[in-house]
């Protein structure tokens, strides 16, 4: 996970439980101070292995009780305390720590996020207390923590569909308003966002992300936009004929992108929304783009949250609520 997606990821979850509300997310969990490695351990790897090869984020210095930021002790070493927890896994082997960063809240307070990987299950543990079995393969059951059936291990050994890594290229997002008329007697919104992919997959299979469950999510402070995907296909002026595509790349359709390698994914939305929206979007100078688009076949999914920022340098027509980019890498 890159540092950029993380740190906004840990910002939504921090703004949600200060709001009064907890996390909510399976892949994310949040610890008011380090927790003990000899009890974590087991915790962490019933989490790791019920997340089925998806990253897991630990954000420490948010208490979800009290709805509060906490300063995590100083007195205990990361590293010291990652060692302490992978020493709990049988052969070494915990979820890869893939990112650590502290995440600035505000001018006095910060919050710790740690992304992990877990492509590796099943992820096996040593008994805390020396009882029972010596080595167990734990599993998350709701909010508990128990033991792997055959059934989920057999989930965990099957051969898992590549997910391709995604960078964002660009992303754009406007919303313009139309006035009521006599066919529509309500003030509409039109909210338009476009954004490129650079896809990188290099598997030997093909890999398909179908429209149909793809989500767009646009945050303005605390309003939500949920947007569904456009058919992603090229159109061509009557008698243009397409060109062939190539053998290998990213070939969009109506049913949605078929990969048999690397390449570009474009995609577009135009969503009407409420006059709701309105208020939010002129009051923010910021606007949160996540998208969505699940793998057939896999659990997981091509996930890319951005921060794009409000437009302001140019001249826009009055109409136009506000404009918010993502700078176009070269």
């Amino acid at each position: 996970m890159r540092n950029i997606a993380l740190e906004t990821l840990a910002l939504a979850a921090v703004d949600k439980v200060l709001a009064g509300h907890r996390v909510e997310d399976d892949r994310v969990e949040a610890k008011r101070d380090w927790p003990i490695p000899e009890s974590f351990a087991r915790q962490f790897a019933g989490w790791a292995n019920s997340a089925a090869g998806e990253e897991i984020v630990l954000i420490l210095g948010l208490d979800e009780q009290e709805h509060a930021l906490v300063a995590p002790s100083v007195a205990i070493d990361p590293e010291a305390w990652w060692s302490g927890v992978q020493a709990r896994f049988d052969e070494q082997t915990p979820p890869r720590l893939s990112a650590h960063i502290i995440v600035p809240v505000d001018g006095d307070n910060s919050v710790i996020a740690m992304a992990f990987e877990t492509d590796r299950a099943p992820y096996v543990v040593k008994s805390p207390d020396g009882k029972g079995a010596h080595l167990e393969v734990p599993m998350r059951r709701g909010t508990g923590t128990g033991w792997a059936h055959r059934s989920d291990l057999l989930r965990m050994l099957a051969p898992q569909i590549g997910v391709p890594t995604p960078t964002l290229l660009g992303a754009r997002a406007q919303a313009t308003r139309y006035n009521p008329d006599a066919m529509h007697p309500q003030t509409r919104v039109l909210l338009y966002v476009s954004a490129t992919l650079f896809l990188e997959h290099l598997g030997p299979d093909f890999v398909m992300l179908p429209r149909h469950a793809m989500a767009v999510d646009l945050t303005f402070g605390d309003h939500v936009v949920s947007c569904d995907v456009e058919d992603p296909t090229p159109h061509y002026p009557p008698g243009q004929t397409p060109p062939v595509p190539p053998i290998h790349g990213v070939h969009p359709s109506r049913a949605g992108f078929l990969l048999t390698g690397p390449g570009h994914a474009h995609l577009s939305v135009r969503q009407m929304v409420t006059e709701a929206v309105v208020a939010p979007i002129e009051a923010a100078s910021v606007a949160t783009l996540m998208l969505r688009l699940p793998v057939s076949g896999s659990p997981r999914a091509v996930e890319v949250v951005v921060e794009l920022k409000r437009e302001v340098d140019r001249q826009v027509r009055n109409d136009v609520i506000g404009v918010f980019v993502v700078g176009q890498r070269s």
